[in-house]
């Protein structure tokens, strides 16, 4: 097969995925335009991973490609996830299927071998997911009381005394919020 003809295949394939996860990514690009959204970024980290394979593609170039069968039973369950989550209307689901997608075309096509150099820029696609808001409050909530525990153990350990009730910080005349 030349050049040319991998390219086209590859480029289709591109447009197939994006077609199967166009409503995944709708979804996406929605949570990235939120006013005041914490996924702003989201828009920016396809961009740094297509940034990371540039930058690796002589090591890429050089490599044996073995396809590796296992890509596509996983493409196949990341697909099989990504109907499930649609039918049922759990997005985030489906954009965490489609790293698994992702990850199971590279093993089909590509190998282990391949997989290996590409796992730190496929995996940082994780970084684009929005999370749902009960994740976001959970772990907001709680970094927020540490943070709060933190900057009282540093003001008390500097003399001035206080304490924390949640995650205010409560001084003699005063309370920070």
């Amino acid at each position: 097969m030349t050049k040319k003809n991998q390219l086209l295949k590859i480029i289709l394939l591109c447009v197939i995925f994006v077609g199967i996860y166009f409503p995944t990514f709708c979804w996406m690009i929605a949570q990235f335009m939120v006013d005041d959204s914490n996924y702003s970024h989201g828009f920016l980290i396809p961009i740094v991973c297509l940034w990371l394979v540039w930058q690796m593609r002589d090591n890429l170039k050089n490599m044996v490609i073995e396809s590796a069968k296992c890509g596509l039973w996983m493409t196949g369950a990341g697909l099989i996830i990504h109907v499930l989550a649609l039918s049922v209307k759990v997005d985030f689901i489906s954009a965490l299927s489609m790293l698994m997608t992702i990850v199971g075309i590279i093993l089909h096509l590509f190998g282990w071998k391949m997989m290996r150099v590409l796992i730190f820029p496929v995996g940082f696609l994780f970084f684009m997911i929005p999370f749902p808001d009960v994740f976001t409050i959970f772990l907001t909530y709680k970094l927020k009381i540490m943070a709060t525990h933190g900057a009282v153990a540093t003001v008390n350990a500097i003399g001035i005394p206080c304490i924390a009730e949640g995650a205010k910080i409560i001084l003699p005349d005063t309370f920070l919020e």
